[in-house]
């Protein structure tokens, strides 16, 4: 039964994060009508940063949270005023900084999960 529980409690929060990204693409979408590919890796991010508060400084959850959910909204905002500005009203073959900045954040995960990887350039 114990089981069973963590499985349906496992379900439910894995569910409401894909909703929660979900309804961030049509957010995004409507608002802007470009969609926005890198919303998987700001997820990710957060969720390596609640990691790392959690792990690393070890904050409790909630706090860690905060601080993930803090940090997050600061480099979105930065990113946003480094990166999209910029791009709005381009052709659509140029507003695709989004995918670029999911590659980086993708690398610099990967990398920070195995500190022992060596970067090397993809082969694109």
């Amino acid at each position: 039964m114990d089981y069973f529980l963590a499985l349906v409690m496992n379900g439910l929060l894995s569910g409401s994060v894909y909703a929660l990204v979900g309804m961030a693409f049509v957010v995004v979408y409507r608002a802007s009508t470009v969609l926005n590919f890198s919303l998987g890796e700001w997820v990710s991010l957060g969720a390596k940063a609640t990691g790392v508060s959690v792990q690393v400084l070890g904050l409790p959850i909630l706090p860690a949270v905060a601080a993930a959910i803090g940090a997050v909204i600061a480099l979105a905002i930065a990113f946003n005023r480094i990166v999209i500005r910029k791009l709005i009203g381009r052709p659509v073959v140029c507003r695709h900084g989004d995918i670029g900045a999911g590659c980086v954040d993708a690398r610099r995960i990967r990398i920070g999960a195995n500190r022992s990887a060596v970067c090397h350039s993809d082969p694109v």
